[in-house]
């Protein structure tokens, strides 16, 4: 099941929507935690196929011809973005340091497009896992009242 409502959409709400239906297939009640359902399901998150669009997207930019009136725009936008104009290319550039692929964020240069998705959705879902096994293996609750409720889930 594949949930993609636009490229760049509200990712929290995406993600609420999913885990209240794995959670009712799953048959569990209202309030598991997030880190159970996800880890019961063992699907890949939503926001990790929106990326794969959004780098697909990023790339026919880069290799377009420069004569082409897309591209001068893109160039343009490029060039704007920065913290006080925070538009779609600071979102890409900023996530793209966030998981250290800094190499894609060059427009001049072209790279190949199944490298580039591959390394993106690759580093996307390995920083998921971490978050995953982080809140599995924390001591506190999530919000820091009270203690963890994935400490039974955990010795499974």
């Amino acid at each position: 099941m594949e949930l993609q409502y636009g490229v760049l959409s509200d990712s929290l709400v995406l993600m609420q929507y999913r885990t209240e239906l794995c959670a009712s297939f799953l048959g569990t009640g209202k309030y598991t935690p997030t880190a159970a359902v996800s880890g019961d399901m063992g699907w890949k998150p939503s926001y990790v196929s929106q990326w794969k669009s959004i780098c697909t997207h990023w790339h026919r930019h880069v290799c377009m011809v420069t004569s082409r009136l897309n591209k001068r725009i893109f160039k343009w936008a490029y060039n704007k973005a920065n913290r006080s104009c925070k538009n779609w290319f600071h979102v890409i550039t900023d996530t793209l340091k966030s998981i250290g692929h800094e190499r894609y964020i060059d427009i001049s240069v072209a790279f190949p497009k199944h490298t580039f998705v591959n390394d993106i959705s690759t580093s996307l879902l390995a920083t998921h896992v971490n978050e995953w096994t982080m809140s599995i293996n924390r001591t506190n609750a999530a919000h820091g009242i009270g203690r963890n409720k994935l400490r039974t889930y955990r010795l499974f």
